[in-house]
């Protein structure tokens, strides 16, 4: 499907464009709705079912064509689609994007340490080695009066270690164990920071909250309030682009964790699951929520649709995309992220649902690379025919056409 334009993303450096835009879309809505007036009610929509909506109740981004009775598809739990293509009329308001995508406070980064600074804080380093000091007392009776390197921390040797450990991850060396990395062998930059046996010490030592008063039916407790401090800062600190992508990631993890997963399919297989989402462009993690089981959802909706409603919060209200895969998409989802959130969706959809229409599924009489389309209000379906007996099927609340690009520019 061509991807409709998103306004706006490239103009960051035009001081006037978020008013420009924005006069422009106010433009587009009351052309549309003097059209509307004109008809005099001659074009209205048909309600086939209570899956759509009465169009001029909302602003409405394209004229609703009235659908016959050929024309109309259902799922298997009765709702209806059309595969009648809607009317083409300018870009919907849905697809113009005016916030301005970018770093927001990048006047105070002059030196590395200074981004460094805007992501942990000296309130989230404070934390860690107030706790740390804590371990390090109670751990301390257990050497000999005088031990050269068991002592108490301080910023400095806090942000080394952290340092060190990222260093160890941009190098890649996680299967490295610490004999590896400190020994001659090994890369100087480890051994030039701190001394092995000092390194072995504080991560045994390392910790984030006060012990007495950790809450015991959190498995995330241990960590928390500093995670969450850090994503807040992840939030507040960067704009996105048009579009943002969701997806799970396995941090590869093999010690003593309440919440450690196996994931077959995965080349770590065993590991700390993450939810992210992400800037498309730059890749920059936006929100990021742990997978910890059974109490990773607090409400009583599904734990996809909750895990996309919270990672999304940044970003609600911006008529931004969201991409994502099929354990997240799903029909009510879509529905619900353009009604009430002002976002639209573009992912892939498990062949399950009951809302597809059955000449929607693999079949062996389809063509091979065929597309079929269908409609419904502001959703599009799409099945596509990749080889005999099989289809990828997607939903978008972002399209509304039946143009698909016979060249694919990445």
């Amino acid at each position: 499907m061509t991807a409709l334009r998103h306004t706006g993303c490239d103009s960051a450096l035009d001081p006037d464009f978020e008013k420009t835009v924005l006069q422009w879309y106010n433009e587009s809505e009351s052309d549309v709705d003097d059209n509307f007036a004109e008809s005099d009610g001659e074009d209205k929509v048909e309600e086939l079912s209570e899956h759509i909506d009465d169009t001029s109740s909302e602003d409405d981004e394209f004229e609703e064509r009235p659908l016959q009775r050929d024309g109309i598809l259902k799922g298997k739990n009765g709702f209806a689609w059309s595969s009648r293509e809607p009317a083409k009329t300018r870009t919907p308001s849905r697809n113009i994007v005016v916030k301005v995508p970018g770093i927001k406070n990048a006047r105070v980064v002059i030196r590395e340490i200074d981004a460094w600074a805007i992501l942990f804080t000296p309130t989230i380093l404070n934390e860690i080695i107030t706790h740390t000091n804590e371990e390090i007392e109670r751990q301390g009776v257990k050497y000999q009066p005088g031990t050269k390197y068991v002592h108490p921390t301080d910023n400095v040797e806090i942000n080394a270690l952290l340092g060190l450990l990222y260093i160890a991850g941009a190098r890649k060396d996680a299967h490295l164990s610490v004999q590896q990395m400190f020994s001659s062998q090994g890369p100087q930059i480890y051994r030039c920071i701190m001394p092995e046996i000092r390194f072995k010490f504080l991560l045994n030592c390392l910790r984030f909250d006060d012990k007495e008063k950790r809450n015991r039916e959190d498995k995330f407790s241990p960590i928390r309030q500093i995670w969450e401090d850090f994503i807040e800062n992840c939030t507040k600190s960067y704009s996105p682009h048009c579009y943002v992508t969701i997806d799970e990631q396995l941090l590869g993890f093999r010690g003593k964790c309440l919440f450690r997963v196996y994931i077959g399919s995965k080349p770590d297989k065993y590991g700390i699951k993450v939810v992210c989402m992400c800037d498309s462009r730059t890749y920059y993690m936006i929100s990021a929520i742990p997978y910890i089981g059974k109490n990773t959802n607090p409400t009583n909706e599904s734990v996809p649709m909750y895990l996309v409603k919270e990672l999304s919060k940044s970003i609600h209200g911006t008529n931004r995309n969201i991409t994502m895969d099929n354990w997240f998409t799903s029909v009510p989802l879509a529905k619900e992220m353009l009604s009430s959130k002002d976002l639209t969706i573009v992912g892939t959809i498990r062949h399950n649902k009951r809302e597809i229409p059955p000449s929607f599924l693999p079949s062996k009489n389809k063509p091979v690379l065929t597309s079929e389309f269908a409609f419904s209000d502001k959703l599009t379906l799409v099945s596509f025919t990749p080889k005999r007996n099989q289809s990828v099927i997607l939903i978008s609340t972002m399209h509304a056409d039946k143009n698909v690009n016979e060249v694919v520019n990445y």
